[in-house]
């Protein structure tokens, strides 16, 4: 069926991001987009694999123990803070939509 699985585990069993990164540019893919929880998106941005978010906000209050979007190990210091640039920013319904380049 044209399906080619690629194994690229890392020494802890995860996928290797960077390895999968590269493989995926050496099938000529120079855009990915990822949908993915919080555990996945916020290695992504650790490993400094993510140039732009495309985020929606949606007008509603899920309280402290909702689903984060990107987990990243506590701040210590502001200044390992990861700063966006935003881009573009316009209503989608009810929704806004924000489209934001890592500095």
């Amino acid at each position: 069926m044209g399906v080619r699985v690629i194994v690229l585990s890392n020494t802890q069993g995860r996928v290797d991001l960077e390895k999968m990164i590269t493989t995926l540019a050496d099938f000529g893919m120079n855009e990915v987009l990822v949908e993915a929880g919080c555990g996945l998106n916020g290695a992504l941005v650790e490993a400094g694999l993510v140039n732009e978010m495309i985020i929606f906000l949606a007008p509603h209050l899920l309280g402290d123990n909702a689903q984060g979007m990107v987990q990243l190990p506590e701040l210590m210091n502001l200044e390992k803070n990861k700063t966006l640039k935003i881009n573009d920013l316009r209503m989608i319904g009810q929704d806004i939509r924000i489209i934001a380049r890592f500095l």
